[in-house]
């Protein structure tokens, strides 16, 4: 068996680290928009229509996300509580960072490190599509805020606490009545990935499976 606990995989971009919004900072510096977070009915900046009317492309924000990563003290977290919430979650779980993201794994690894984010493996695959797969199918529980890691992980079986955001919102309603016996869990932030990963009979629903 590859683990005693269950296991959880948590994402990092816009999971555990403010990135689309140190991203639009810097995009709408370089291009003179004001892009705000709550307009972003897509995951993809580039798809906004003032991106779209600006000439910003798919380019032009990988280019602005990798220089982030390159100087990534400007990638805050989320919640600052989180670094806690991990370590205490780490008693009953695996933890691995499952992450499909533009950043390079060392550099992964220096921004979970200066922010004191304990955890147990990183899985770094080469796109989202690829975080429910082979790389990433001891996770029990993932944590994401990309519907399509949602999705997958109900159709593998798995459970997912989707975190709630603009792009997203249409997808978590859909899921919201499900939620409470479902696979999908919408979630506001993480007080409430705290509260239902760290509740007894949801941990020991997951431990069955593992008997």
């Amino acid at each position: 068996m590859f683990h005693k606990k269950p296991a959880i995989g948590i994402d990092v971009a816009d999971t555990m680290a403010c990135v689309k919004e140190a991203a639009l900072a810097s995009i709408n510096n370089r291009f003179h928009t004001d892009i705000k977070m709550h307009h972003l009915s897509s995951f993809n900046i580039e798809e906004h229509p003032i991106s779209q009317r600006s000439g910003i492309t798919a380019e032009h924000v990988r280019d602005v996300l990798k220089e982030l990563w390159r100087e990534n003290s400007a990638i805050s977290l989320i919640d600052p509580a989180i670094p806690e919430i991990i370590r205490r979650l780490r008693r009953d779980y695996h933890v691995s960072i499952t992450t499909a993201n533009d950043a390079k794994s060392r550099q992964l690894e220096e921004w979970l490190g200066a922010n004191n984010i304990c955890y147990d493996m990183l899985v770094h695959v080469g796109s989202t599509g690829a975080k429910v797969g082979p790389e990433t199918a001891h996770v029990d529980v993932f944590i994401d805020d990309s519907e399509v890691v949602a999705e997958m992980a109900m159709l593998a079986g798995k459970h997912a606490l989707l975190i709630e955001k603009p792009w997203n919102m249409r997808f978590a309603s859909i899921y919201g009545e499900e939620s409470k016996m479902g696979r999908i869990i919408p979630v506001k932030g993480w007080k409430d990935v705290s509260k239902i990963l760290e509740d007894a009979s949801f941990i020991e629903e997951l431990s069955k499976v593992l008997r």
